[in-house]
């Protein structure tokens, strides 16, 4: 989100917030996002789709497989 603000004069002033984009964040345990030093750029641990499905592999007789 960005607000316009404005602290000239004795008064501060926050505009309207307006949506910069919409992520799908990873939660996990500190900040999921961070902005450079300049406030150019921001680098967030999203979750990305996977085009291709999940699998399952199912090793059955694995007890013989030790035996080899």
């Amino acid at each position: 989100m960005s607000v316009p603000v404005s602290g000239s004069g004795p008064l501060f002033q926050a505009g309207a917030p307006e949506r910069l984009f919409t992520v799908d964040v990873q939660l996990s345990p500190g900040s999921a996002f961070d902005m450079t030093a300049d406030g150019q750029r921001f680098i967030v641990n999203a979750t990305i789709p996977s085009r291709i499905p999940p699998s399952l592999v199912l090793v059955t007789n694995w007890p013989a497989l030790l035996r080899r």
